[in-house]
């Protein structure tokens, strides 16, 4: 999950960078989490690397996202953090200090 400023970053790139990531256009409904999840992990399996947004969230708020990381990680997959290092397994992360380092 994103902050709101970081995700509008991302939507504003996607045309030339390219994403899987389903979520960024559609989650709003409820009663389908269980279609969301499997799109999300379907999204992982098609990147080539999942970027860990912890920048401006709460601690321990989004679980899915570190399914999603453990499952790129497994696969092989770059799994980039941006933000603070909130748990152990954050530390096996490449950490990058700013958005514009995907970009660059």
């Amino acid at each position: 999950a994103a902050a709101i400023e970081v995700r509008d970053e991302i939507l504003r790139r996607r045309p030339s960078w390219g994403s899987t990531a389903r979520w960024l256009d559609s989650h709003e409904e409820s009663g389908k989490s269980r279609e969301y999840a499997c799109e999300d992990v379907a999204d992982v399996a098609d990147a080539d690397l999942v970027l860990v947004i912890t920048k401006d969230i709460e601690p321990y708020v989004h679980g899915g996202m570190w399914f999603e990381a453990g499952m790129a990680y497994a696969q092989g997959k770059l799994v980039l953090l941006y933000g603070p290092r909130t748990n152990v397994f954050s530390y096996i992360l490449k950490q990058i200090n700013s958005i514009e380092e995907l970009f660059t």
